[in-house]
C-alpha cells in the first residue's frame, strides 16, 4: 500500500448548523422526557390513581397547565439538542479522512470509534453536495460511493470541509481511471 499522503482532511464544526440538524433529536429526546415527567413519575409516585382517569384532569387543574407543559417540552428539546451538538463537537474533533493514491482512510470517534479504509478499485462515483445552511457557512459535503452499492448506503461521507468544491475536484483527479 501506498504511504504517501495525498490529502489530510478534518471537518469544520459549525455550531450553528449542527445545532439546526440537531433538532429533531433534541425533539425526539424532550418529548420522552416530557412525557415520563408527565404521565409515568405521578403514576410511580401514586399521586393518581391508575384505575380512574381521574389523574388526567388533576394535570389540567391549573390554568398554566399548557404553557407549563409546553415550557418543560421546548426546554427539553432546547437541552437536548445542546446535548447532541457538544457530543457532535467531540466527534467532529476526532474525526479525520486520508486519502492515498491508492485508498481513503475515515476515522471518527468520541464515544464509538470506527476506522474504515475504502480502496480505489472500489470507488464507483464522487458526488459533491451544499445545502442552504452549509453554503451559508463556506463548506460543502463529498460522498464517495463504492461498488455493492444499492441505496447509497456504502462508501464514505465526507460532510462539512472548507474549500470543498477544491477538495472535490481533486478527489476526483486522484481516483480519476
Amino acid at each position: 500500500m501506498d504511504e504517501n499522503v495525498l490529502l489530510e482532511l478534518k471537518p469544520k464544526f459549525v455550531p450553528d448548523l449542527r445545532f439546526i440538524c440537531n433538532l429533531p433529536i433534541g425533539a425526539a429526546y424532550g418529548c420522552s422526557i416530557s412525557m415520563f415527567f408527565l404521565a409515568v413519575l405521578p403514576l410511580l409516585a401514586g399521586i393518581f390513581e391508575i384505575n380512574s382517569f381521574v389523574w388526567v384532569f388533576k394535570i389540567y387543574e391549573s390554568q398554566y397547565w399548557f404553557t407549563n407543559c409546553m415550557g418543560i417540552l421546548f426546554g427539553l428539546i432546547f437541552l437536548g439538542s445542546i446535548i447532541a451538538t457538544f457530543i457532535d463537537k467531540k466527534n467532529f474533533a476526532t474525526t479525520s479522512y486520508t486519502i492515498y493514491k491508492d485508498r481513503i482512510e475515515y476515522k471518527e470517534g468520541f464515544i464509538n470509534n470506527k476506522q474504515t479504509c475504502i480502496l480505489a478499485e472500489d470507488i464507483k462515483e464522487i458526488h459533491y453536495t451544499q445545502n442552504f445552511l452549509q453554503l451559508m457557512s463556506k463548506v460543502g459535503s463529498i460522498k464517495i460511493t463504492t461498488a455493492g452499492n444499492i441505496d447509497y448506503k456504502t462508501g464514505i461521507l465526507i460532510k462539512d470541509i472548507e474549500d470543498s468544491r477544491n477538495i472535490y475536484n481533486k478527489i476526483k483527479e486522484i481516483f480519476e481511471k
